[in-house]
């Protein structure tokens, strides 16, 4: 999922779709990007979880699928604590030298 947050086209095809369902004609529009191509990146989208198709008459009906990135955000935030805590003692004793994060109570 993290892969296909990287690009840029699809963080903003994800932003559009924050605001409510749309066809893959509307996600084009703002971006001027041919349909093939924003096709192409819903598809990834879709296959990563975080996007819906749905065929409605001749479009596309698309719509962002939360789940997966409040799960997302869920485990950053969980990793951000975990290291802003680590930052702040000036040194971490190493009990269990092969200790992973998972031992914070992150997932």
């Amino acid at each position: 999922m993290f892969a296909c947050l990287a690009d840029p086209t699809r963080r903003d095809i994800l932003t559009q779709l924050g605001a409510g369902p749309a066809t893959v004609s509307a996600l084009a529009a703002p971006t001027g990007t041919s349909l093939t191509n924003v096709r192409k990146h819903v598809q990834a989208l879709e296959d990563a979880g975080l996007v819906v198709t749905e065929k409605v008459g001749r479009s596309r009906q698309c719509r962002l699928t939360r789940a997966p990135l409040d799960e997302a955000m869920a485990w950053l935030e969980c990793h951000r604590r975990t290291r802003t805590r680590r930052r702040r003692v000036a040194v971490v004793p190493l009990a269990n030298p092969g200790s992973t994060a998972a031992s914070d109570g992150c997932p």
